[in-house]
């Protein structure tokens, strides 16, 4: 089905987001990975109190997860909320997350929009959750058309989310003709890409499949990636 927004790969990618050139934050993301989550939390909040977009978006994180304090989603909104403000695109997507999930204050109208100014600014997990929305009707009005160019659009960055919610409209012929082999080999890039809902959809299923059933889906997965630009283009 069409997962709500919160994912392992997700959050691994916000931490990326956040952390690429910013040294501080490198270096408490050093520490959290060795175990030193206090150390690491430090750090991030004496960055944050500097006013640095990226590590208020990142203190956000530790709240929300609970790295070196106990979780908090209020103070985690409310840090989200501040690094939105100074334009912060993960920031943005993740203060839209916990907005459709109830954990901060608004609607989903107000997530919708939070969405729409990340994407602008090439978030691809916000391109996803947007794809949610639309697939889902929450906070705009059904339109299956759309959450397939927005999970096209962040399929091509390389979002697995976005191979998984693709995959669950062609298993449901939402928008498009039923095609379970499809949907299929959508999951199967999934899969390799680290999204848990898409393993979780291929579990048992794989080992039930012939070596010719498997090698046409793989073959076709491989085409799909060609044709997202994130491999050899298929032939012809």
């Amino acid at each position: 089905m069409h997962n709500r927004h919160r994912l392992k790969s997700a959050m691994l990618a916000l931490a990326g987001a956040v952390l690429l050139g910013n040294a501080p934050l490198q270096d408490a993301q050093a520490l959290l990975q060795g175990g030193k989550e206090a150390e690491a939390f430090a750090l991030v909040e004496q960055a944050a109190n500097s006013g640095d977009a990226a590590a208020l978006a990142e203190l956000a994180r530790y709240y929300e997860e609970g790295h070196g304090v106990p979780a908090n989603p209020g103070k985690a909104a409310e840090l989200y909320r501040q690094a939105a403000d100074k334009g912060d695109a993960a920031a943005r997507w993740r203060l839209g997350v916990m907005i459709d999930e109830g954990t901060a204050p608004g609607d989903t109208s107000d997530a919708v929009l939070l969405f729409k100014q990340a994407i602008y600014q090439g978030n691809a997990q916000a391109m996803t959750s947007l794809a949610v929305m639309y697939a889902m009707g929450r906070g705009v009005a059904q339109d299956f058309a759309q959450a397939r160019m927005h999970y096209e659009m962040a399929a091509r960055l390389g979002e697995p989310h976005a191979f998984q919610g693709l995959g669950v409209l062609y298993a449901r012929g939402e928008g498009v003709e039923p095609d379970v082999e499809e949907a299929v080999a959508f999951w199967l890039i999934a899969d390799q890409l680290g999204d848990e809902t898409a393993a979780r959809y291929l579990q048992g299923l794989w080992e039930q499949l012939g070596a010719a059933d498997r090698e046409r889906l793989v073959a076709r997965a491989n085409a799909l990636l060609g044709e997202m630009g994130l491999g050899p283009k298929p032939a012809g």
